[in-house]
């Protein structure tokens, strides 16, 4: 059904979605290039003159009653949110705030706030210009509230990670930082999802039972032959008078709801609601909502695998490296920016358009369960036609996720005329489920069989030949560059340019403890005679410890210990090493298990003075 008959907030979604990516995207300086009064003076006048524009905008919807200058807007909404973020720093002021209070994901869900705002105003002026003003406070309360069961999981996720992290426990917080803490917190996700969600979203959209009458035996009885098991019929207020939908919220049975909105029940007969219950049950029947988890799984997991690899390949490519030189004087919010726009694209064109294929095709495959209760689709037909002309909808109007009503009751007239339509739509939409999952595992095992090692090797030495001599000439004051150079020098064992790299780091912040390790590391380890320098590591890599009591530092510190003769004094350092790291714990044990040795053949190791 059309998105307001439907009541479900897929397109707010999606740009909570981008919303997010722009979010976590968002640069981190320091301090901000506005002063606080500067900048607060810039967002109310921003702000007032987006709802302005949102006013005038939205004038002919009265006239129109369409939801399409709305959905644009609400894209639109990102417009000032970017500016927010990325230019008026406001994401700075969200950071401090959630430092100041201790909770990290304060930041994250503040910012998500702020996006909301945005559409909130957007609605408001929508309903300004409404003749129905009297709605406007109702509407804009309901749709907040249908996004309520997406936003609420989330932070509550964030605010878990969050408590987690600060409790005392050394076991929780190595589990934390495993490899596997992705995993778990998703099953617990999963598990949220499953049992706990349904019946939280029928508290915050205020559903109530179906009271005992007629129709409700009526939908028990249909829901019995059909063999679907549920939790209640309940009454959907949706908020929209004329919203006439009815849904299924949950995949586990005993955790299933039927739901159906007063105008429903008011207005259309018992066999026109008993055609929408099939429609809903057959979504039951043929698992579609859990192929939208899987498609959001799915492409979870492609982002992961193939993020890597892919950015390994842009950046061996030399030309890609040029582009990026150019950029060097472009400022830092609006190269994070342009970074975000690819994923943001990524999820529009992966859901708007993929999965929305699949939705739409749901959604007829759902209307075609009018054939099995009642042997014809008329009944279906007619509620079709009656919520168009109740919620007043253009039967012609389609949107990405759902046919138009139009293009719903002329397929259901075809598949009556000819029932072989049907047998076809579901072979066509069942080729369409191998095909993607086909995909997704090529996808997925395609880092395997791709040439990372050899892209990685090419892109480090393209940064280095491109971007070496340009920086060292430039009077840069950003650490980073230079540490990274440092990196990739010493991966390919050009140490006199990782030793100057590393040295410009220090110039420009002599407590850099990264820097103090990487030097001292090099001088301990290198293969080159006149690059070791074991009693000037031992020092660089004693003030890196001071500085930062990490366990990669500690290691080399260790190490300095060991190779100037300290033995004992490496081992304990390698210990504490140990204890503190919580990932590539087997390369510290090897280390503390090689220096035991070497206490066990006698070379206790000199005595560091106190």
């Amino acid at each position: 059904m059309d998105d307001r008959i439907k009541a479900m907030p897929y397109g707010q979604i999606l740009e909570i979605m981008v919303a997010l990516i722009l979010i976590s995207s968002a640069p981190e300086r320091p301090t901000s290039h506005l002063g606080p009064e500067a900048a607060l003076g810039i967002w109310i006048i921003k702000a007032c003159v987006w709802y302005i524009l949102c006013v005038v905008a939205l004038k002919k919807r009265a006239k129109s009653q369409t939801l399409g200058n709305i959905e644009l807007w609400e894209w639109l909404a990102l417009v000032p949110f970017i500016a927010d973020i990325y230019f008026l720093d406001c994401n700075l002021l969200l950071i401090k705030v959630s430092s100041f209070v201790g909770m990290e994901s304060l930041a994250e869900m503040s910012g998500l706030v702020l996006f909301l705002f945005y559409l909130v105003i957007v609605w408001s002026a929508g309903f300004k210009t409404d003749t129905e003003r009297h709605l406007l406070n109702r509407t804009v309360y309901s749709r907040l509230r249908l996004l309520l069961p997406v936003i609420f999981p989330y932070f509550a996720l964030l605010i878990l990670i969050d408590l987690l992290e600060k409790l005392p426990f050394p076991f929780l917080n190595a589990w934390l930082n495993s490899d596997y803490s992705g995993l778990i917190l998703f099953a617990l996700f999963l598990f949220f999802f499953l049992f706990l969600l349904p019946p939280m979203i029928m508290k915050l959209w205020k559903c109530t039972p179906l009271p005992e009458s007629e129709l409700r035996h009526k939908i028990e009885r249909l829901l019995r032959d059909q063999g679907i098991t549920f939790s209640d019929i309940m009454v959907w207020t949706t908020g929209e008078t004329m919203a006439c939908t009815a849904a299924v919220m949950g995949i586990v049975p005993g955790f299933r709801y039927i739901l159906l909105t007063p105008c429903l029940i008011e207005f259309l007969l018992p066999e026109e609601i008993e055609a929408v219950i099939a429609h809903e049950i057959e979504h039951v029947k043929r698992k579609h909502i859990l192929w939208y988890v899987i498609f959001l799984v799915s492409y979870s997991a492609i982002l992961y695998r193939l993020g890597d690899p892919f950015i390994t390949w842009l950046f061996s490519i030399p030309a890609i490296i040029k582009v990026l030189l150019l950029t060097d004087e472009i400022p830092g919010s609006l190269i994070s920016l342009l970074g975000a726009l690819p994923i943001g694209i990524m999820i529009i064109l992966y859901f708007r358009f993929l999965m929305g294929y699949f939705m739409r095709n749901f959604e007829r495959q759902a209307d075609l369960a009018a054939f099995k209760v009642h042997g014809h689709p008329f009944f279906m037909i007619n509620a079709l036609k009656k919520v168009a002309m109740l919620s007043g909808i253009d039967p012609a109007k389609p949107n990405w996720h759902h046919y138009s009503i139009a293009e719903r009751i002329e397929f259901l007239k075809r598949t009556y005329l000819d029932p072989h339509l049907v047998t076809e739509h579901d072979q066509r939409l069942n080729k369409s489920k191998i095909l993607f999952i086909a995909l997704t595992c090529i996808f997925l095992a395609l880092p395997s069989a791709l040439p990372t090692k050899q892209w990685r090797t090419k892109a480090h030495a393209n940064i280095l030949e491109l971007y070496y001599e340009k920086l060292m000439q430039k009077d840069t004051k950003d650490p980073r560059f230079f540490l990274l150079l440092g990196e990739i020098a010493f991966e390919q064992k050009r140490y006199k340019e990782a030793e100057i790299a590393y040295k410009k780091v220090l110039k420009i912040e002599p407590e850099n403890p990264e820097a103090l390790n990487n030097l001292a590391w090099l001088y301990i380890t290198a293969d080159k005679p006149e690059f070791r320098r074991p009693k000037e590591a031992l020092l660089l890599a004693i003030e890196a410890a001071r500085l930062k009591r990490a366990p990669f530092i500690l290691d080399t510190l260790a190490e300095c210990f060991f190779e100037n003769g300290y033995v004992r004094q490496a081992l304990k350092t390698e210990l504490e090493a140990l204890k503190l790291a919580r990932k590539n714990r087997n390369y510290y044990k090897r280390q503390v298990e090689r220096y035991k040795r070497e206490l066990a053949k006698g070379k206790d190791g000199k005595q560091i003075k106190k």
